[in-house]
């Protein structure tokens, strides 16, 4: 699994103080690459949880991807989707009920 953090603060041992800017790209356990250029990564993953509340939990909302809809996101739920790389548009409904 890989993980592009961007927009970091690191600090060097040899700077005086942290510098922002940065982007990480972590695959598995390893740091794979550490840049102040963008980093283009192969592929992503998007985890979209639903945190568990009796308020709305009749509702399923929908999570859309560029006008694709995902999934619909039950009461206490997780999705994980793997986008295509480059920019990608989330979208969430807010009043579905039922499928």
């Amino acid at each position: 699994m890989s993980f592009l953090f961007k927009n970091l603060r690191l600090l060097d041992p040899n700077w005086k103080e942290a510098r922002g800017g940065y982007e990480v790209l972590v695959e598995g356990d390893t740091i794979k690459e550490v840049s102040a250029k963008p980093i283009k990564a192969s592929k992503a993953t998007v985890y979209v949880y639903r945190y568990k509340q009796f308020v709305g939990s009749a509702l399923s909302p929908s999570v859309w991807c560029d006008g694709t809809e995902l999934a619909r996101m039950e009461n206490g739920r997780y999705f994980t989707g793997h986008p295509r790389s480059g920019k990608a548009y989330l979208q969430f409904e807010r009043q579905t009920v039922g499928h």
